[in-house]
């Protein structure tokens, strides 16, 4: 569950806490006015003339790279961390604000009213805890970088946008402001979920493309603010409020994908010299050979120790007896095929994805730019072979990695 999805879950269909009453005196962010001056008749399509009015924004945020490298499981993985962390710190931001929301409730308030509210709060911390689990056990980040990793300026332009919306307009107001977020996400994920080309074995796609494409909310979200509006007296200088903060929060949406490519590293495991030990194939090492390829094999001595070194790109193996680095190179045929090799040719960075298993902490080693690929080994009576497997095929991909010294 993300950020686009618990609002759009938690906002309709119910009382709506005056918003002014729960958040600070932060200054909205300023970027600029677009004004736009034509009332749209009643039954229109009033989302699509707050995208024509700020058409440019729209369009920078529902065509940003980040989902489409998601998609192709090219995307960086430590950028992607970055950019849940955040994500998950923004679910906890929004959940304080309704938890804020009782103690400040107006008098008129009816018990169901309040009873709703409460509900929402308590699903509100739900996806908040929800979010933090799948940073630490899911994307390998440890706990204490979760939890103190400060708040981005994107995230603190974006909290700073709502806020001044909701001292200076009023409940209607709000949830426009919130809709580039809700329908700008789901959007692009709807465009990748059904594009044949997105690679579907991949956290990205199961941890971002599917759970932003959920319709149902973003159906009823957009159903509910184009009834609304209906409702209200045509006013241009109300439409040229609405298209000016629409266009703004596209612009914080926008910022806030950027964060995937920040320069950023997390230490999944500890840089340092270790055997790597395959946990589902009986136990044996990974070695490298005198001609460049990647065995597995019983008893390893001094010579098949491997160094691991983090970087923004993912991790370096490099093996410390030749020097050279586990990487895995591409063949020029079609269908191309990908080799394992010691030599550090072709792909070289690997991206570590932790599996807890009682007494036992493993990994997953993905080729970091082609996420999709997965270390693997075959072990038989006479040889073994390491691979990258298209997929995820269980334990064989499990790897254990000893420390050394």
């Amino acid at each position: 569950m993300h950020r686009s999805s618990e609002i759009a879950n938690s906002v309709i269909f119910g009382w709506y806490i005056p918003m002014w009453l729960l958040m600070g005196a932060i200054p909205s962010a300023i970027l600029g006015l677009n004004v736009f001056t034509i009332i749209p008749a009643p039954h229109e399509d009033h989302i699509r003339t707050l995208i024509e009015g700020n058409q440019e924004f729209w369009e920078d945020l529902v065509n940003h790279p980040f989902p489409r490298q998601m998609a192709r499981g090219t995307a960086p993985l430590n950028g992607f961390r970055h950019y849940m962390i955040q994500d998950a710190t923004y679910l906890e931001f929004y959940a304080r604000v309704r938890m804020q929301s009782i103690a400040h409730s107006s008098s008129n308030a009816s018990f169901k009213d309040l009873e709703n509210v409460v509900a929402k709060m308590s699903n509100s911390l739900q996806y908040a805890t929800e979010m933090r689990n799948v940073c630490e056990k899911q994307l390998g980040i440890p706990q204490d970088v979760v939890a103190n990793e400060p708040m981005s300026e994107q995230l603190k332009q974006s909290i700073a946008l709502y806020e001044s919306v909701a001292r200076e307009g009023d409940w209607l107001d709000m949830h426009i402001v919130l809709l580039p977020c809700i329908m700008g996400y789901h959007t692009i994920a709807h465009r990748l979920l059904v594009d044949p080309a997105t690679i579907r074995n991949t956290l990205y796609y199961t941890l971002w493309i599917q759970e932003n494409a959920s319709g149902g909310s973003f159906e009823r979200y957009k159903k509910f603010i184009n009834e609304q509006i209906n409702k209200l007296p045509n006013s241009e200088r109300r439409w040229t409020y609405w298209i000016d903060i629409f266009g703004k929060a596209c612009q914080t949406e926008k910022a806030f994908l950027d964060l995937a490519y920040e320069d950023l590293t997390y230490d999944v495991i500890s840089d340092g010299r270790y055997k790597i030990r395959s946990y589902g194939r009986g136990g044996v090492y990974l070695v490298p050979s005198e001609d460049g390829r990647v065995f597995a094999q019983e008893d390893p001595d001094e010579n098949w120790t491997w160094e691991l070194t983090n970087t923004r790109d993912g991790y370096l193996i490099k093996n410390v007896a030749s020097g050279t680095f586990l990487g895995v190179s591409v063949t020029e045929q079609f269908p191309p095929y990908y080799e394992v090799n010691s030599k550090g040719e072709g792909y070289k960075s690997w991206s570590l994805n932790p599996i807890a298993f009682p007494g036992k902490q493993m990994y997953q080693l993905f080729v970091s730019s082609k996420l999709q690929f997965t270390l693997d080994v075959d072990v038989n009576q006479n040889s073994s072979r390491v691979f990258v497997a298209n997929g995820y095929t269980g334990s064989s991909q499990m790897w254990l990695l000893e420390a050394v010294g």
